[in-house]
């Protein structure tokens, strides 16, 4: 994730780039706040999309670990 600079770019490498309106509706436009999301939050972005919010929970322990592995998709 070292060269994602906003929050559309974090969910196309993941995949996930149908969410990008769900974000900007509850106003999470920055990256930087990514590592701070919870599971409450998650499930708040992705309602009823359980396989979306465990990537982004991995993908969001991930940046908080400091990781810099690969995230590899989960489907």
């Amino acid at each position: 994730y070292d060269r994602i600079t906003g929050i559309d770019g974090w969910l196309t490498s993941l995949g996930l780039q149908r969410l990008l309106f769900n974000f900007y509706a509850r106003e999470v436009h920055d990256f930087f706040a990514v590592p701070w999301l919870t599971r409450d939050h998650l499930e708040q972005l992705a309602p009823g999309d359980a396989a979306a919010q465990d990537v982004m929970f991995a993908a969001v322990e991930q940046l908080r670990d400091g990781s810099s592995a690969d995230f590899v998709r989960l489907w």
